[in-house]
């Protein structure tokens, strides 16, 4: 972990597998009842994965686990 408050988390994962100079920012945004959460991922693909395929399969995953959390704290 690189910085971390209340507004924003931010890490550098250590290693070059599956990618490489992977860093990423997580954002909280308050809104009227709810949090908006922005996730910037950074890195490098490997050469046999076409970036295309890289940014699909890293958003699916990403959507997966914040729409997880979501649910697991939804209070409706």
């Amino acid at each position: 972990m690189v910085h971390a408050d209340d507004k924003r988390i931010e890490y550098r994962v250590v290693g070059d597998f599956p990618v490489k100079a992977h860093t990423g920012s997580i954002e909280f945004v308050p809104q009227e009842n709810a949090t908006l959460v922005s996730y910037r991922i950074r890195c490098r693909a490997p050469w046999y994965i076409p970036r295309w395929l890289l940014q699909r399969l890293l958003q699916n995953d990403v959507e997966q686990c914040l729409n997880r959390l979501g649910a697991r704290f939804d209070s409706r």
